[in-house]
């Protein structure tokens, strides 16, 4: 799987062998999914998405697809470019089901997968609610009820983290970045032990500083 990269202008005529160099660089035939890399990038592109869709009738891959952020874009990709066959877009315990459930399920009822990232919001999660940089301290209280959390129910804030997102039944695939073989290795075996979360307590988690849940704008 991979995506058409930010800022790369293909026209519409090479578009087509422009995949296909990405499968002779990746050793494959034919590729899994294909996506554009962001909605600003689909939008000044539109030209090329009756091409991607004419890659997966010729099996050059199988499924199209776009990455996303905003409710704003996802909503436009669902009401009209519903020939896509997934979306890829962040989802975590801060930007939850309260902030996105309800479009993830319009989704799943057009028969478009939902693929998440950011599962551990950029290593957020990890860090202690008293080392934050200044920017990101109005998170303190949303990290401090994490902790009570997973004392609680004796998780691991990966098992949390990880399972939460795992369990939603309109979430096809979860992405997760790793560093060493060691940390992919842990998040396979927190992906068998299916352990419970508290799903309604982390539902009721809804952000207001919406613009933290965005990595980009940390600085």
């Amino acid at each position: 799987m991979t995506k058409l990269a930010a800022n790369t202008f293909v026209s519409k005529n090479q578009f087509l062998n422009h995949i296909k160099t990405n499968c002779k660089t990746l050793n494959v035939d034919h590729l899994y999914g294909y996506m554009f890399h962001n909605y600003h990038s689909f939008k000044e592109q539109e030209v090329l998405y009756p091409e991607l869709l004419k890659a997966r009738d010729k099996k050059i891959i199988n499924k199209a697809g776009i990455s996303l952020y905003t409710n704003e874009e996802i909503e436009d990709i669902l009401i009209n470019y519903s020939d896509f066959d997934f979306i890829q877009i962040p989802f975590n315990l801060f930007d939850n089901a309260s902030k996105r459930k309800e479009l993830l399920e319009y989704a799943k009822s057009k028969n478009i997968e939902v693929h998440t990232r950011s599962v551990f919001l950029q290593g957020l999660f990890f860090m202690q609610s008293k080392l934050l940089p200044e920017k990101l301290k109005s998170l303190k209280p949303y990290l401090e009820k994490l902790d009570v959390i997973k004392g609680r129910y004796n998780l691991t804030i990966e098992t949390l983290a990880l399972q939460y997102v795992l369990q939603k039944e309109y979430i096809e695939h979860v992405l997760i970045g790793v560093e060493t073989s060691e940390q992919l290795m842990n998040n396979i075996n927190i992906t068998l032990k299916k352990q419970k979360v508290p799903h309604d307590i982390i539902d009721s988690f809804d952000i207001s500083e919406i613009e933290l849940l965005n990595p980009s704008n940390w600085n």
